[in-house]
């Protein structure tokens, strides 16, 4: 049984376990104790109940080895959330350059000197290749970040009761970034059989 149950049973708290759970999470184990006793004060509290002085200890010495737990997880969870945010934002950040890029490489190819030199063209065109794989790496390496701090995010969802992650519906196959996976191998593809058609 966690500690804060037995505390709970050993002053009576035993009606409403929702409603203690609650009171841990918002104000800590100590205030959590007062307000469910229905006490006003840590003092009123101690004095209804005299015979259970070394269960009143031990309420204290929990509350001061963790009296801002809760507090901490619900920090680390906020901070979690805004770095869920900071990569998703950097992922289509990338993906907007990435686009921008290779249309540049793509009118310069078809307008500009590449579409009146081979050499030009053909610097062009591997210009693309590059570009692709390496926009490639940068979004999957985004996307280990995201998923890293997505798992925390669970994980800490689990301690604070919370289900904004957890609920969220899962797939393998249709999801955004087998999408954008599709969206890379495409103008890859592009650029390698423009190369292999090019006119000598």
């Amino acid at each position: 049984m966690p500690p804060e149950d037995k505390i709970r049973q050993t002053f009576g708290m035993t009606e409403d376990m929702k409603r203690w759970k609650e009171l841990v999470e918002a104000s800590g184990l100590l205030e959590a104790a007062v307000e469910f006793s229905g006490c006003r004060s840590s003092h009123e509290m101690r004095h209804a109940h005299p015979l259970r002085t070394r269960a009143w200890d031990k309420l204290h010495d929990m509350a001061a080895s963790k009296p801002d737990q809760v507090s901490f997880l619900k920090d680390e969870y906020i901070d979690v959330s805004n770095n869920l945010r900071h990569w998703n934002t950097l992922r289509f950040a990338e993906l907007t350059v990435f686009m921008a890029l290779t249309a540049g490489l793509i009118n310069a190819m078809y307008i500009g000197k590449g579409a009146q030199s081979f050499e030009a063209g053909l610097l062009l065109k591997c210009a693309g290749i590059f570009s692709t794989l390496a926009f490639f790496v940068l979004q999957e390496r985004t996307m280990t970040w995201f998923h890293a701090f997505n798992r925390r995010a669970i994980e800490l969802e689990k301690e604070l009761g919370f289900r904004q992650y957890m609920d969220v519906p899962r797939v393998r196959v249709l999801s955004g970034q087998n999408s954008i996976r599709s969206l890379f191998m495409m103008i890859l593809a592009f650029w390698i059989l423009m190369i292999v058609r090019q006119p000598l």
